[in-house]
């Protein structure tokens, strides 16, 4: 199992599309630029807003291309984007991910590694995003501005977002070149990180006691009493309560020796599970491109949440852990491919009063 950890990142150019990062927030860093998802893909049904943009893992099928296997070299570079809904009104919690993936050999990228130690301004991909990707979120983008036809958007929303933030000031006079951005939509991304992977070492750990875990499921209740997320520090004292669900100990028993971990990964392994209630179904439903199986491939921690500067309240967004499974052969697609989520949440249905 590897496990992800959310990390500033000074040199920022690391984060970019020919980097091929794996990274928390900000805006997306495309891998394919054809057919990228927009509204429509990416559309809560619940409040109808475009779903933000949340995290990216690259995870290439290879690490060398074989070209004796069709499914490896259609691997070679491999990314997974997750998008949420995060409107504090929204009861929906739209919840996506998509698979996109290339040959070593493609239109947009060197055959050549990037070198990760230096910036070079001449390794960038061969194809621009300027006029395809909205101004705003940086997704598809169908509509452009009627006016000076120089910014595009995915929505009529991001659109009058866009007009009301900074555009009403520049409409008349927009700056020239290509797509520029602008410091007053930057708030609408959540916080960007670079997502650091290691390896889970579980060789050393020795099992707590019942009333070891009884006691870290009670600093977990004070904690979820008070509106706060769940953190390695600053933990408060309980009243006596009994715990039914042994999932949830076994839960944090697995994590406390990583509590910062964000992410969990483990193609074709298994995901672990916060309760005993909410499980994922038994059959996954198949794979939306080819109509094969889909197995787990990664999950998203609650812990994820302390870096996207959430609101607390009881409709903000929130899980216990976001559970990704995707198409078991990785399936040859173009552009982006919907996999399958299941959302599932704490439980509080096994917790009576103390004595």
């Amino acid at each position: 199992m590897d496990l992800g950890f959310a990390e500033s990142c000074p040199q920022i150019w690391r984060l970019y599309s020919q980097y091929f990062p794996s990274k928390l927030g900000g805006a997306p860093a495309w891998l394919s630029f054809d057919c990228l998802p927009g509204y429509e893909e990416l559309k809560c049904h619940g409040c109808q807003t475009t779903s933000k943009f949340l995290l990216q893992l690259y995870s290439p099928g290879s690490e060398e291309e074989d070209d004796c296997d069709e499914t490896v070299s259609q691997t070679f570079h491999r990314s997974l984007f997750m998008f949420v809904c995060a409107k504090e009104s929204c009861n929906s919690r739209a919840i996506k991910c998509f698979r996109s993936q290339l040959p070593r050999t493609n239109p947009y990228y060197s055959y050549k590694p990037p070198n990760y130690d230096t910036f070079d301004p001449s390794f960038s991909p061969k194809r621009p995003l300027s006029g395809k990707v909205c101004h705003v979120c940086s997704c598809k983008a169908t509509k452009l501005c009627g006016e000076c036809k120089l910014y595009s958007y995915c929505s009529k929303a991001h659109q009058a977002l866009h007009w009301k933030t900074d555009h009403k000031n520049k409409c008349a006079n927009p700056p020239q070149g290509e797509f520029s951005s602008d410091d007053t939509l930057g708030s609408y991304f959540f916080k960007e990180y670079e997502i650091v992977m290691d390896v889970e070492d579980i060789s050393d750990r020795k099992p707590k006691s019942e009333e070891e875990a009884l006691a870290e499921y009670k600093r977990y209740l004070a904690q979820k009493s008070e509106g706060k997320r769940e953190s390695s520090s600053d933990w408060e004292a309980a009243g006596e309560v009994q715990v039914a669900d042994k999932m949830f100990m076994a839960f944090r028993e697995r994590i406390a020796d990583n509590p910062d971990q964000i992410v969990r990964y483990e193609k074709g392994g298994k995901p672990l599970l916060v309760s005993d209630e909410g499980k994922p179904p038994l059959d996954i439903p198949a794979c939306n491109s080819c109509g094969g199986e889909r197995e787990f491939e990664f999950q998203v921690m609650s812990q994820c949440l302390s870096y996207l500067n959430v609101d607390t309240s009881v409709n903000s967004l929130d899980w216990g852990t976001l559970i990704i499974y995707t198409c078991k052969k990785s399936c040859q697609i173009q552009g982006y491919a919907p996999e399958y989520v299941w959302k599932q949440d704490f439980s509080n249905k096994d917790l009576v009063a103390g004595k």
